[in-house]
């Protein structure tokens, strides 16, 4: 049974009083119970942080693919030049300087 106690100016506080010798068991069952539920929770938290970490790597191995295909591909032009098709295909060329 909870009953309230006040002290002067102190907030409310509440003393437990037993008043059966069953009940001893009962709370010790459900502190138990709220113990396992705790380690539940915290294991499944564990669990999502390592699957939303696993999710930002594959998202960002996705985005770096098609980035690098992005940047792989080139402009390629065709075009006719009396009546011959001209495929134009920029490329990098080294530049050599001879004196």
């Amino acid at each position: 049974m909870l009953k309230p106690t006040t002290h002067n100016l102190q907030p409310t506080t509440y003393n437990l009083q037993l008043t059966t010798h069953n009940s001893m068991p009962y709370l010790i069952s459900h502190i138990s119970y709220l113990r396992s539920c705790a380690s539940y929770f915290r294991s499944q938290t564990s669990n999502l942080i390592s699957h939303i970490s696993y999710l930002k790597i594959f998202l960002l191995s996705i985005l770096l693919i098609f980035s690098a295909e992005a940047f792989a591909q080139s402009a390629t032009t065709s075009f006719d030049v009396d009546g011959i098709k001209v495929i134009f295909k920029p490329t990098v060329k080294e530049i050599v300087n001879v004196s």
